[in-house]
């Protein structure tokens, strides 16, 4: 089952296509203004009012985990094999990065996993192909998400991806590349990324 997690963001959030819907604290009133109606809310509701109408999983608000991963919890224990998360952007720096490493969380599970902003979709990967469709000319950019990234084989991209090795000291060094193409592939020899496609 597909489903989509929507988190508390003071950003903009893209159109939520999904179903089957886990909001997390106030991300429930995003959900509302799109017309849709969150399945379950989970959350310490510290940034806002408990909704009175909505099922809710009432969390403490001193805990070692965030609203965020508590709803990967929520999907795995629930079966949902694929979600989408919205609003991962547009609050502390600190929250963002959180909440980007959700992905890899989805992923240690066995859950496909992607973000989607308004202008950009971010996904995670270990090593092995990757492969994903992206419009000719646009821009991605490939993130160590770990202390060392080795990847080659690059197809389709207009700056060369060869046994390229990429470390957290050097993350510059796969920004901004261009699809040359409709499809984008290369192998991660070593490590892991997050992947921003534009």
């Amino acid at each position: 089952m597909r489903a989509a997690i929507v988190l508390n963001s003071k950003g903009n959030i893209a159109k939520i296509e999904e179903d089957y819907i886990i909001a997390t604290d106030a991300g429930y009133k995003e959900v509302l203004l799109q017309g849709k109606k969150p399945n379950i809310v989970i959350g310490d509701f510290d940034s806002s009012d408990m909704p009175k109408d909505l099922d809710v999983i009432k969390l403490q608000i001193e805990k070692d985990d965030t609203d965020g991963q508590a709803a990967i919890e929520y999907a795995k224990e629930h079966s949902i094999d694929e979600i989408v998360i919205y609003g991962v952007t547009g609050g502390r720096l600190d929250h963002e990065l959180c909440n980007l490493s959700l992905l890899a969380k989805a992923h240690s599970y066995g859950i496909n996993a992607s973000a989607k902003q308004p202008d950009v979709t971010i996904f995670y990967k270990e090593t092995g192909k990757v492969t994903f469709d992206i419009n000719k000319g646009a821009t991605f950019s490939i993130i160590a998400f770990g202390d060392e990234l080795t990847i080659t084989n690059g197809k389709g991209c207009k700056y060369p991806i060869n046994n390229l090795n990429i470390s957290k000291y050097d993350l510059g060094r796969s920004i901004s590349n261009i699809a040359l193409d409709d499809k984008v592939s290369f192998e991660i020899i070593k490590g892991s990324c997050l992947i921003f496609k534009y």
